[in-house]
C-alpha cells in the first residue's frame, strides 16, 4: 500500500496522537489508532528477553480472539520464529520475508496467522538496555498494507509505544490502570506477591514490575505508603 499522506502529515498524526498519553496503556491504543490508519487493525507488543513479561505470551494485543487461543492451546510462546527472529534483527521485517527463510516444518504460525483473518504483517524489533528485547507486530488483513514505505513508519510508532514507558506522571493527575487497580485493592487487603500473581494470572516478577511502576506514579518508596497514598487519593476503594 502506497502511502496517500505526505510524510510529513504522517508523522504528524502520529504525534498528535501520542501527544495526550499518560500512560503505556495510553499509549498502547495511540499506538493502535496509528497503525489502523495504515492498514494494520490489528497489533501486539511481545517482550522476549531481559523484560519482566518475557515469558509471557504478550503484554498487551489487538489480534483476533480465535488466534489467542491458538496460540496459547499450540504453546508457540516456546517455537515461535518471530521472537527468534526478534533476537537477531534491529529492522523491521514482513511475515513474508521471514517465512521464505524458515523450513516448511516452521511455518505453522502463519498459517494460523491468516487462517483467523491476518493476512500479513511487519514486526519491529526494539532493543534497549541490559539485552532487553521486544516484538512490536502489526497484522493486516489485506496483503497491500504491506509496503517498504510503510516500514519506517510502523518503526516510529513502535519506538513512540516503548519510550512511553519512561513519560512523567503529571504530579496533579496520577493515573493507575485498570491492571494497577487490581494489583493496589489487593494489596491493601494484605496479600503478599504470590497470592496477587496467582489472583491477577501473572508472574511474580510482573508484580514486581507493576509495583515499581506504582511507586514511581505515586512518589512512595514502599507497599503501605503505596496504599495509603492511594486511598487518600480516591484511586482505590477499600
Amino acid at each position: 500500500m502506497h502511502l496517500t499522506q505526505s510524510i510529513q502529515d504522517i508523522y504528524a498524526s502520529i504525534h498528535q496522537e501520542f501527544s495526550q498519553v499518560i500512560d503505556w496503556e495510553n499509549a498502547f491504543s495511540a499506538a493502535c489508532a496509528s497503525a489502523e490508519k495504515l492498514g494494520f487493525s490489528y497489533m501486539i507488543h511481545a517482550p522476549v528477553r531481559s523484560h519482566p513479561d518475557a515469558s509471557s505470551n504478550w503484554t498487551a494485543t489487538t489480534y483476533p480472539t480465535e488466534w489467542q487461543k491458538i496460540y496459547a492451546e499450540k504453546k508457540y510462546l516456546q517455537r515461535n520464529p518471530v521472537r527468534t527472529k526478534t533476537l537477531s534483527s534491529h529492522r523491521p521485517f514482513t511475515w513474508g520475508a521471514l517465512e521464505a527463510s524458515l523450513p516448511k516444518e516452521q511455518r505453522e504460525l502463519f498459517h494460523d496467522c491468516r487462517a483467523t483473518g491476518m493476512c500479513d504483517g511487519v514486526v519491529v524489533p526494539v532493543h534497549g538496555p541490559n539485552g532487553m528485547a521486544m516484538a512490536v507486530g502489526f497484522a493486516s488483513a489485506y496483503a497491500e498494507a504491506i509496503h517498504q514505505e510503510v516500514l519506517p513508519v510502523l518503526s516510529l510508532i513502535a519506538h513512540r509505544l516503548y519510550h512511553a514507558q519512561d513519560i512523567p506522571t503529571p504530579q496533579n493527575s496520577i493515573h493507575l490502570t485498570l491492571r494497577e487497580v487490581q494489583l493496589m485493592v489487593f494489596l491493601a487487603d494484605g496479600m503478599d506477591n504470590f497470592n496477587i500473581a496467582n489472583a491477577l494470572c501473572i508472574s511474580e516478577n510482573s508484580v514486581e514490575w507493576h509495583l515499581k511502576n506504582i511507586y514511581k506514579k505515586l512518589d512512595v518508596k514502599n507497599r503501605t505508603a503505596a496504599v495509603v497514598k492511594s486511598l487518600k487519593l480516591g484511586l482505590i476503594q477499600f
